[in-house]
């Protein structure tokens, strides 16, 4: 899923997209289709790449670069949500570079979300309510969206071989945001967001989410979203933590 809110979440690559007709019809019914097919799927795989840049005045730099698994399925009217991510983060200062690199597992059964980390070799586990990060459903996504942002649809696009609705997410309060606005790139075919970029208030890419190798219909099973944690690390609650 998507996040428009982090002012450091910034892009460095985009495959090429190519320009098709303009859009030929209005936001609510690309929404009514977008969501629609999106209903159809049971549960996905899929592989999901960002890359995000930071720049400060003084000429340091920061990027990390995220490979995120994730998996989920229908639980009723919810859904479970499984990620492994693999991050890696180059920060440079004064021309010395440091880099660091964090695994992560987290699961969700609709309810509650459960992480266990690691970073530098130290694992840590932390439990959560769960949000719209692990709730994979296009529609709640796009009405968390509406409560700071406008969004607008533009022309549609050809993504690789895929044709896609294209929504443009614009905050309410641009002047108390580091960001102009951000694109979101829906599949006509499946409904799934397939690619995400936001740009900074320079109107440059600062953030680039990709999502490849999906999988529609997997067979999954609930035992696939539950995490073990291993013997000595701790559960750290913080469901009553907003």
């Amino acid at each position: 899923m998507t996040c428009t809110k982090s002012a450091l979440f910034c892009e460095l690559l985009l495959t090429a997209v190519a320009a098709r007709a303009g859009s030929s019809g209005t936001l609510a019914e690309a929404e009514e289709d977008i969501i629609a097919h999106f209903a159809q799927i049971r549960s996905c795989a899929a592989v999901i790449t960002t890359v995000e840049t930071a720049e400060s005045g003084d000429g340091a730099t920061a990027r990390a670069e995220t490979q995120r698994r994730i998996e989920w399925m229908r639980k009723g009217d919810g859904f479970f949500y499984r990620a492994e991510s693999k991050a890696r983060t180059t920060r440079t200062t004064g021309g010395a570079g440091t880099t660091e690199e964090t695994t992560a597992t987290t699961v969700s059964d609709g309810v509650q979300v459960v992480t266990l980390s690691e970073r530098n070799g130290e694992k840590k586990a932390t439990r959560r309510k769960a949000d719209v990060t692990t709730i994979p459903d296009i529609r709640t996504m796009l009405n968390e969206l509406r409560k700071d942002h406008v969004l607008s649809r533009r022309s549609d696009l050809t993504v690789g071989v895929d044709d896609c609705y294209v929504i443009q997410v614009t905050p309410k309060d641009l002047q108390g945001s580091e960001i102009s606005h951000t694109v979101i790139y829906f599949r006509k075919d499946i409904g799934l967001d397939v690619r995400t970029v936001v740009y900074g208030k320079n109107n440059k890419p600062i953030y680039t989410s990709t999502t490849t190798d999906i999988r529609l219909n997997p067979d999954l099973t609930p035992d696939r979203f539950v995490v073990v944690l291993p013997e000595g690390v701790k559960l750290e609650d913080q469901t009553d933590q907003r």
